[in-house]
């Protein structure tokens, strides 16, 4: 009778053991964010996994020329895009036409300057 008494306890302190490893393990949600920044040429972004740098963007992706984002406000608008496409697990590319459509080029993929007091 002891014997089944220790086995059972023994069994109800691994399960107990089990239930808390696999509670308190669990993989947390990351978390994203976006930065802004400003360099000599115009502006970037960043956008962080758990305060990590996973992308750093101070180019105009997509458009044949070099171009840095001529406002804060265009290089946020894209940022969010590609944002948006990470928390979605869509593949976090942008294209000229997502470029044309946020208004950061034109049809000619020539930068346009965003007024930054509006969002």
């Amino acid at each position: 009778m002891i014997k089944k008494k220790y086995f059972f306890v023994i069994f109800l302190l691994i399960g107990i053991l089990f239930v808390s490893v696999y509670l308190f393990s669990g993989k947390t949600k990351p978390v994203y964010t976006l930065q802004t920044y400003q360099i000599e040429e115009g502006w970037g972004y960043r956008i962080l996994k758990n305060n990590k740098a996973i992308i750093n963007q101070y180019r105009i992706p997509a458009i044949q020329e070099k171009h840095t984002f001529p406002s804060e406000k265009s290089a946020r608008i894209v940022g969010e895009k590609v944002l948006e496409k990470i928390q979605l697990n869509k593949m976090p590319s942008i294209s000229i036409d997502d470029l044309m459509d946020l208004m950061v080029v034109d049809s000619l993929e020539q930068p346009l300057i965003l007024n930054d007091l509006t969002h």
